[in-house]
């Protein structure tokens, strides 16, 4: 028999996909920083690389977690968005 009205199941299964929708890539995250998050009072510097994760270390601030993954997508010669210019970066470098 044909409804008009949508089943419970269909409603269950388009609300799924409703969640889905909504939810993806809006993901909390711990850090402003790309790369960056906080685990067990430290922050972690990780970047992936063909899949794979690649830890880049444990830092004290977030701001040293963060440089530190864009030292390593430099680095690795990856093409991902920074945190900060390169310009900045050049004179941390030349500065360290």
């Amino acid at each position: 028999m044909l409804t008009l009205y949508p089943t419970l199941e269909f409603k269950k299964i388009i609300n799924t996909y409703k969640y889905i929708y909504i939810n993806k890539g809006m993901r909390k995250t711990t850090s402003k920083y790309k790369g960056v998050s906080k685990r067990n009072g430290k922050w972690w510097a990780r970047v992936h690389v063909d899949g794979n994760m690649k830890g880049v270390g444990m830092y004290d601030t977030e701001l040293e977690a963060a440089r530190a993954y864009d030292m390593e997508v430099l680095r690795l010669n990856l093409s991902r968005q920074t945190n900060f210019s390169y310009k900045k970066l050049a004179n941390t470098a030349l500065n360290n």
